[in-house]
């Protein structure tokens, strides 16, 4: 009895060994060579007596470029793909883990979806998870780009230090900037310069800058003031005869000035003050 119980322990363990299949994994490679991968559907399934899967994949046509050049393989380099045609932006379903590396430009983008799998005795054994593959997209996108205005300062000697004139206001210019922008789904990957067109030249700001320095200085000096010569007739004295009774003196001012200069030049001077520190004393003759 004890061994007829054995053997059906060892029956039910195959039975489970049977019904419960864990998925194993699986990397399945997608090359195609063309300017990019717009759509890729497809779907697989497990064959539990044989233990292969098979596929089937999407790649649809660029304009007039065929993608033709397709391989899907599993991890030991087999080859089991079957091409078919599916509407773009459909989904597809795979029951293991699944990589998808696209070649755009001989640049490899992955996209990595990890799904496990595992069947028991409530799920059929062909039960897919259902994924959606993210589209690679390329698009031209045009940027309005302002270009800044240059500053033009120009020296004006009739102008104080420090002062500006601003003879023409500066404006600023416009680009039209194309690029081309590859999509990964929603994400951008790569976004590259193709042209730019100038829509509106910019127009230099001009400003004169004064250098014009004033400097205003004040300076003191002597000056002499002549005497007065004052002359008295004299009755006793012969026609043509002179008598100096007194010789004259020339006096003394100190005078102070304001003198302004520009650029070192003097262009004004004035007198701001004068005082006489010696009176001149008159000449008398007789």
């Amino acid at each position: 009895m004890k061994k007829k119980l054995n053997n059906i322990a060892f029956v039910l363990a195959i039975v489970m060994l049977v019904i419960t299949i864990n998925v194993s994994v699986n990397t399945h490679k997608v090359s195609a060579l063309a300017d990019y991968v717009t759509n890729l559907t497809g779907e697989t399934s497990v064959d539990a007596n044989q233990e292969f899967y098979t596929a089937t994949f999407n790649l649809q046509n660029l304009g007039d470029e065929n993608i033709n050049r397709i391989s899907i393989n599993d991890n030991q380099g087999t080859s089991q793909a079957i091409v078919v045609s599916l509407a773009p932006g459909e989904s597809f379903s795979i029951p293991v883990n699944y990589t998808l590396q696209a070649i755009k430009d001989y640049n490899y983008f992955d996209i990595q979806m990890n799904v496990s799998v595992t069947f028991d005795n409530d799920e059929v054994l062909n039960q897919t998870v259902s994924l959606s593959v993210p589209v690679i997209t390329i698009t031209e996108e045009e940027e309005n780009v302002d270009i800044p205005y240059t500053t033009i300062e120009t020296e004006d000697d009739t102008l104080d230090v420090g002062t500006t004139i601003v003879d023409q206001e500066g404006i600023n210019g416009e680009e039209i900037v194309t690029y081309k922008v590859t999509y990964l789904g929603d994400e951008i990957i790569s976004k590259e310069e193709i042209n730019r067109d100038r829509i509106i030249e910019p127009v230099d700001k001009i400003v004169r800058v004064g250098t014009k320095v004033i400097d205003v200085k004040t300076e003191t000096y002597t000056e002499e003031i002549p005497f007065n010569t004052e002359t008295i007739e004299d009755r006793t004295l012969d026609v043509g005869t002179t008598i100096v009774d007194q010789e004259g003196v020339v006096g003394e001012a100190t005078i102070t000035v304001e003198i302004t200069y520009e650029n070192g030049i003097e262009i004004s001077r004035k007198e701001i003050s004068r005082v006489t520190t010696k009176e001149p004393i008159d000449k008398i003759i007789r």
